[in-house]
């Protein structure tokens, strides 16, 4: 799905004008959701000033249902967003210190990222354009339908408890989902 996401192949004339703009955004909110178990909303509500590094990503879920974190961004993966960020134009890029939304969403008639005129900030891409955005580069891959980002979480939360089934004991510390069912500190062992 991933490599599908930067390639061409499968589109039309209007949508192949505008991937070089789009598979930046995209990638690296799938890579959010696969690599580091973001939610929907917490990939929805991420804000630029989120990014307190060209390394960390601040995570802050609105609906308190997990705790905020910090995530430490592998090397492709600051890459990607420093390249998705570089394609805005600056009229409509995101500025730190205003509560500007680190994912902006696209305008395909006008080819170009969009501005909110009654918030006076860049439009934030919302959840049900994500959702869309998730079926199209899954259909592409030729991933059968049915799947979303939730089973994207779920395939990281899964790859989590191998690695630490993999070193013969399990802290709920040492998988990076911290939540409110997560708790204590005495490692299980694991048979």
């Amino acid at each position: 799905m991933l490599q599908s996401t930067a390639s061409i192949e499968g589109l039309n004339d209007d949508q192949k004008q505008s991937r070089p703009l789009l598979a930046p955004r995209n990638l690296i909110m799938l890579r959010l959701i696969l690599f580091y178990g973001l939610r929907l909303q917490e990939l929805h509500g991420l804000h630029i000033d989120h990014l307190l590094s060209s390394n960390t990503l601040f995570v802050t879920p609105v609906d308190g249902e997990v705790n905020p974190r910090k995530i430490t961004l592998q090397q492709k993966d600051q890459t990607l967003l420093a390249n998705y960020l570089d394609v805005i134009p600056k009229a409509v890029k995101p500025v730190r210190g205003n509560e500007h939304p680190l994912f902006v969403a696209f305008d395909f008639k006008r080819q170009t990222y969009r501005w909110s005129y009654e918030e006076d900030k860049p439009k934030r891409l919302t959840i049900v354009a994500i959702q869309k955005m998730i079926r199209e580069e899954l259909r592409r891959a030729g991933i059968p339908l049915g799947r979303s980002a939730q089973h994207m979480r779920h395939t990281f939360i899964v790859n989590a408890l191998r690695s630490v089934v993999r070193q013969k004991t399990f802290k709920p510390s040492s998988v990076c989902i911290q939540s409110s069912y997560c708790c204590g500190t005495k490692p299980l062992p694991i048979r």
